[in-house]
């Protein structure tokens, strides 16, 4: 039976997991939500369940680097709202279970704001007693990052990504 997952904020500014658990989830990490819902998916997240289907995962929950909803990356918080932050580690944690696979779909968006990357490894530091499986689409965009899922051909092309190595070469 598919859980569905849907958790935002009392005013619906930020939306911190949106997904179906299942038997065999693949977790998804963007760098902040836009408009999509339960009842309505936006293209990213289309996107993100064809791959899922065609990577033999039953169910996605997207998750993000930093939960405010922005449809445009410009608008995010000049400044990290640890709350905000916090919020959003406390459904990562809750969520995600031992030996989960989790695809970095972050593309070049990660470097918008500085505070990004602190929020990735501060996600890293709540995961890393849990064994997880971390992939990335293709190959690295040109400026080092994994690949964003919007407009991407429907080809299993993964890789495993190496979290820890990922986050010192883009550490500042």
């Amino acid at each position: 039976m598919k859980l569905p997952i849907y958790d935002i904020n009392k005013t619906n500014t930020h939306r911190y997991s949106l997904g179906r658990l299942n038997d065999k989830t693949l977790f998804v990490f963007g760098v902040n939500p836009s408009t999509a819902s339960d009842t309505k998916l936006d293209p990213t997240l289309k996107n993100v369940e064809s791959f899922s289907k065609l990577l033999g995962f039953d169910s996605f929950v997207m998750f993000n680097l930093y939960p405010q909803r922005a449809t445009n990356p410009d608008n995010m918080h000049l400044r990290l709202s640890k709350q905000a932050h916090d919020k959003n580690l406390e459904f990562i944690a809750k969520y995600i279970p031992e030996k989960a696979t989790i695809w970095a779909a972050w593309g070049n968006l990660i470097t918008q704001r500085p505070y990004l990357i602190q929020c990735l490894k501060d996600i890293n530091e709540v995961l890393k007693s849990k064994k997880i499986k971390w992939i990335k689409y293709d190959e690295f965009t040109k400026a080092g990052h994994p690949k964003h899922p919007s407009r991407k051909k429907l080809i299993d092309k993964f890789d495993q990504l190496d979290i820890n190595r990922y986050l010192v070469s883009n550490s500042r």
